[in-house]
């Protein structure tokens, strides 16, 4: 997992069907043929009924994150990302029912 979920303190849990960012943006990079590629990245936390969470990037579209105990994560290739937090991200969110929404959030402070 990018990052580190963990539990900081004043943590309100999501509700049954949400999802909460805990951290988000831009991190690292590498560098191929010359070429500098910046990392994207989103994680946080899953309520109990959260099926699937697709991050909706600008950079490569529907990115499906791992899912795992009540934490999600992702991450892609991104020429265009840097460290600056987004002003809102998209997600796709699937609840064990099937019934699927999609969100906005904003990363946090």
């Amino acid at each position: 997992m990018i990052g580190g979920v963990g539990t900081p303190s004043g943590y309100l849990p999501p509700t049954e069907r949400e999802i909460r960012m805990a951290h988000c943006c831009g991190g690292g990079s590498t560098i191929k043929n010359g070429v500098k590629t910046f990392i994207g990245e989103v994680d946080g936390y899953a309520g109990s009924q959260v099926a699937r969470v697709v991050v909706l990037t600008a950079a490569k579209g529907p990115v499906e994150a791992s899912l795992n105990k009540g934490h999600f994560a992702a991450w892609w290739a991104d020429h265009d990302s840097d460290t600056r937090p987004r002003a809102a991200m998209a997600f796709e969110v699937t609840s064990t029912d099937g019934t699927t929404k999609q969100v906005t959030l904003t990363p946090p402070v």
